[in-house]
């Protein structure tokens, strides 16, 4: 019988590794409370006479205009329904998702609709407080037909005319009877804000017609922003929504980059349609229809506008021939205008070209008339600087100035010759002293010196006289000083140098 084989220990350790890395990347990570409990409302859903609504009739939650039910619908002849309503995720009594309003908060009334978000909806009266995970029983009973708001809706927005002047909104009328706009406003979300900035609407809106409406010069954030369009309710018996306002229609828009709308309430699980450049309108591509999705619109150029040429554009520094100074920044200007859209709106790119070499300074900014542009450090004379501006409809024109030059802040004089010479022959120096160290360092090592040999110790004193016989051969004589004997030859006492009188 074979038996399992035990991890080995470099497997553990690395099992070991990846456990501590995967519980830090999780304390790393910003803390999120779990999905809000949905809120259950369960009941029957009548007309305005009490007759029960048909099955299959859509019936929607709605919070600030926007739908945060589960798309239930009635389901028996009864006219009975059962609907779910979101919650926004909150964490510690605050949203924990502050870049977008998920759901209901809290005791956030909740108004009941009838109808798909396409078609004529009707309001109920009742209204109810959200409470997370709560089961609640309601019957809802539809408003009297002649207390519903009507069914008009934002066609269009306009937060960047091409001339300047207020913004304006487009409000369209897809029925076959006017209204009196005067029981309507425009309203804004601001950051934690659900009722802000507000605008009146007044005058009557013909039927199957759309009316323009200035709104203010700064009333819609042209970068990102969500407008709703409020019914005034009158109140009284019967009224919808309790007698409260009621949100007939949401657009939110924003810029695909550097967008402004990701906060609360204003940014919503509705989808963001694109922020209009300059000169465009965000219009429903068909005339007030409204799925809740950004697919609805579309960017149009903006009524009513002359017919637009060309801009025009000039070079205006550096001048003609002038000659820049190298290693310092210096700064390209020009003048540009349009003849329909304000100069703020036009797009600018600035190119430099230096001996053949292409740089960009500037790519696609908008309204700005100079730019920074720091020269290098060299001698040139063909320096060419192009000017490109764009109007928002795509009409373009260019400016080219040049040839300029560049003098290059420390110019190659005689004097930088001498301190060039002088530091090659410091080098020089430096290297011819490495040589010799090294080749002196490559010699075998020197013999020691010879010490020279040790004195023979000194006397004890005159030696004795020599006993043995003397040679035959050989006179002698004895050292009168010593008493040694020596040969009769010698002139000088070999042992205590005593000199014999005679030569030599």
């Amino acid at each position: 019988m074979s038996r399992a084989r035990a991890p080995s220990r470099t497997a553990r350790v690395g099992l070991a590794a990846l456990a501590v890395l995967l519980l830090a990347a999780v304390l790393a990570a910003p803390a999120r409370a779990p999905p809000a409990v949905p809120m259950r409302v369960d009941g029957t859903a009548s007309d305005a006479s009490a007759s029960p609504l048909p099955a299959g009739t859509r019936i929607r939650a709605t919070v600030d205009g926007v739908d945060y039910s589960n798309g239930s619908a009635v389901h028996d002849g009864a006219g009975g329904f059962s609907l779910l309503v979101d919650g926004n995720s909150r964490l510690a009594g605050a949203s924990d998702s502050p870049e977008i309003k998920e759901g209901a908060d809290p005791a956030e009334d909740i108004v009941f609709v009838a109808g798909d978000p396409g078609s004529a909806a009707t309001v109920f009266v009742e209204v109810l407080p959200w409470q997370e995970g709560a089961t609640r029983v309601q019957d809802l009973t539809l408003a009297a037909a002649g207390l519903q708001p009507a069914e008009i809706k934002i066609q269009g927005l306009l937060p960047r005319p091409a001339q300047g002047g207020p913004q304006s909104a487009f409000v369209c009328n897809p029925t076959g009877s006017a209204v009196d706009l005067g029981g309507y406003y425009l309203e804004l979300n601001r950051p934690g804000i659900v009722h802000g900035p507000r605008f009146d609407l007044a005058g009557t809106l013909a039927p199957g017609a759309t009316l323009r409406v200035d709104v203010g010069t700064s009333f819609l954030t042209p970068t990102g922003d969500a407008a709703k369009l409020v019914f005034e309710n009158p109140g009284g018996a019967g009224a919808p929504a309790g007698g409260a306002d009621v949100v007939v229609d949401r657009v939110e828009f924003n810029a695909t980059t550097g967008g402004t709308l990701s906060w609360e309430p204003g940014n919503t699980i509705l989808g963001d349609a694109p922020a209009p450049r300059p000169g465009f309108v965000l219009e429903r591509a068909v005339l007030c229809v409204d799925a809740d999705s950004p697919s609805d619109f579309r960017l149009v150029p903006e009524p009513g506008l002359p017919p637009n040429g060309p801009p025009s554009v000039g070079l205006d520094a550096p001048s003609a021939g002038a000659t820049l100074p190298g290693g310092a920044p210096f700064t390209i200007r020009w003048t540009m205008a349009d003849d329909v859209f304000l100069e703020g709106y036009l797009l600018v790119w600035v190119n430099v070209s230096v001996g053949g070499t292409n740089t960009s300074v500037l790519a696609g900014a908008e309204g700005t008339t100079s730019v920074v542009w720091n020269v290098p450090d060299l001698q040139a004379a063909d320096v060419i600087v192009t000017v490109e501006v764009s109007d928002p409809y795509g009409e373009r024109a260019v400016a080219t100035g040049g040839p300029f030059s560049i003098a290059r802040s420390t110019p190659f004089d005689g004097s930088a010759l001498v301190v060039a010479l002088v530091l090659v022959g410091v080098v020089l120096g430096f290297l011819l002293l490495a040589f010799l160290f090294r080749r002196r360092g490559s010699r075998p090592p020197a013999r020691p010196a010879m010490r020279p040999p040790a004195a023979p110790p000194p006397s004890a004193g005159p030696a004795p006289p020599p006993t043995g016989p003397v040679v035959p051969s050989e006179r002698t004589k004895t050292c009168p000083r010593c008493g040694t004997a020596v040969f009769e030859r010698d002139w000088t006492c070999f042992f205590c140098g005593f000199r014999f009188p005679g030569p030599p």
